[in-house]
């Protein structure tokens, strides 16, 4: 039996050596080259750079090297331009390490394996490939290392004898019952006393594979040793073959690496507005599906700063700050809410000849990309926004736009959270200064909002609306002292004449 399964591995391996995964899509490549002192030849190097790359900006990214690139220098940057498509995960370079030459010899055998000459290759990696890519390319100084069976076995090597040059291993389907075992007993030997704060190990195997080569072996040392700050994680995957399995594993790997990953904004609210010195108030995140940092005193949130759960009380005026994190640090976008020192909104008596249940409105025609001036428009109707008030049965229902005019009667005193949700643009005024801009062409969904501290009164109120081609939608709310949830404003709340 145990002849019979060397017989099979050698064959697994043999297939996986000479036969590659056809990807659609092709990218463009820099052909580049770096000697090889060790074994005296010049090795080629494949560059791609992310999509759309500008040589001008100053952003810098990862590099993910590629093992075999002959094979993988497209299959890789395929899978993880979709998940970039996704937004599960950030651009990056991609560098491929071909091993066949154009003799025809390949040195798979050679590099890899850790019984030959895989240390020297490690530190030919190390020590020349890096800094000639680091020097000529923006790269940031995360990297992740990639390999397929002999590649996966290397790519594992790499990490146990010298985890401080790569940020994340991904090993897929890694034969590591070749080079007598050595990554077993290294793994056995070392995994538990090795440094690995903010090290990501990623490992794919199949079922076929997974005890012949060592895998399930290599998974259980993992579990019983790996250290508490490795965030390490395999994937098992059925009905797949020793190539297939690239797909697959590639992708989960990717996103292991960068869960949590997001290139958009912590939504919370209030988003900003007028706090009193001395008066808390709340805000409230949204945004829980990834771990969010903040400060209060306008500096970056990082790994260190106070955590944001769900609910916050900020103690007065204050420059919030929120980002999200991922497994590999923090996402690019700082959400920022200014809470500037004030003092509570002065209110008015009732004004004569008004009454509640609504505000009141003129109508305009016209096509537009943001609000326009309405004071220079002729108006076409007019009518009052009230219970019965359904804008369906305005007279259009495209290419129209509207002024609502009247008061908010406030009965208790307090910090009132005001929202605007529109499709197209609104603005919101309050005591004739603007509060909410939600000006432009967009649909519904992104919501506005800001804090205010009112007395009781009656404050004059206005809002703007257009609505140019597509659907119409227009939601206005408010959040009252010491609740959490916003609610339409109640009709007997505003007045008009």
């Amino acid at each position: 039996m145990k002849n019979t399964n060397s017989i099979w591995m050698c064959a697994v391996l043999l297939v996986c050596r000479f036969s590659g995964l056809a990807v659609a899509q092709e990218f463009s490549t820099i052909r580049d080259s770096v000697y090889y002192e060790a074994q005296k030849e010049q090795r080629i190097l494949e560059i791609i750079l992310p999509q759309n790359y500008d040589p001008e900006s100053k952003e810098k990214y990862e590099v993910i090297y590629i093992l075999d690139g002959e094979w993988n220098i497209n299959l890789l940057p395929y899978i993880h331009g979709f998940a970039r498509s996704e937004g599960f995960v950030p651009p990056a370079i991609f560098v491929g390490l071909p091993n066949v030459y154009p003799d025809g010899q390949n040195q798979r055998d050679r590099d890899f394996l850790p019984v030959n000459a895989a240390d020297d290759f490690l530190s030919f990696i190390e020590k020349d490939v890096i800094p000639t890519i680091e020097k000529k390319y923006p790269a940031s100084g995360e990297r992740t290392l990639f390999g397929h069976s002999y590649g996966g076995l290397f790519v594992t090597y790499a990490f146990l004898t010298k985890p401080e040059v790569f940020s994340a291993y991904l090993a897929s389907d890694p034969a590591f019952q070749g080079s007598d075992s050595i990554d077993i007993k290294i793994a056995k030997e070392k995994l538990g006393t090795l440094i690995c704060a903010g090290k990501l190990f990623w490992m794919a195997g199949i079922e076929s594979t997974w005890k012949q080569m060592g895998i399930a072996e290599m998974d259980s040392i993992f579990r019983a040793q790996s250290p508490e700050d490795l965030h390490w994680n395999k994937g098992l995957y059925p009905n797949e073959t020793h190539n297939s399995v690239r797909l697959k594993g590639i992708y989960d790997g990717f996103r292991f690496f960068y869960k949590g990953y997001s290139n958009g904004q912590v939504a919370f609210h209030p988003m900003g507005g007028t706090a009193i010195k001395g008066k808390p108030f709340p805000v409230i995140l949204f945004s829980r599906n990834t771990p969010v940092r903040y400060t209060i005193d306008g500096s970056e949130p990082d790994n260190t700063s106070q955590k944001f759960d769900s609910l916050i009380t900020v103690p007065g005026p204050a420059t919030l700050k929120m980002c999200s994190f991922h497994a590999r640090g923090r996402n690019p976008v700082t959400t920022t809410g200014v809470f500037k020192e004030g003092k509570t909104l002065p209110s008015i008596k009732k004004p004569k000849n008004v009454t509640s249940g609504g505000l009141s409105y003129t109508y305009y025609r016209g096509e537009w990309d943001k609000l326009p001036d309405f004071s220079a428009l002729t108006p076409v109707h007019s009518g009052r926004m009230d219970k019965d008030f359904n804008m369906l049965t305005l007279p259009d229902q495209t290419n129209f736009g509207f002024i609502m005019k009247g008061f908010i009667e406030i009965k208790e005193a307090g910090y009132y959270i005001f929202a605007l949700d529109t499709d197209d643009g609104g603005k919101f005024y309050l005591n004739d200064k603007l509060i909410i801009d939600t000006d432009g062409l967009h649909g519904m969904g992104d919501v506005k909002t800001c804090m205010l501290p009112l007395e009781p009164g009656f404050y004059p109120v206005r809002l703007d609306y257009f609505q140019r081609g597509g659907g119409a939608g227009l939601d206005l709310l408010y959040v009252k002292p010491n609740t959490l949830q916003p609610i339409p404003i109640p009709f007997e709340a505003l007045y008009s004449n």
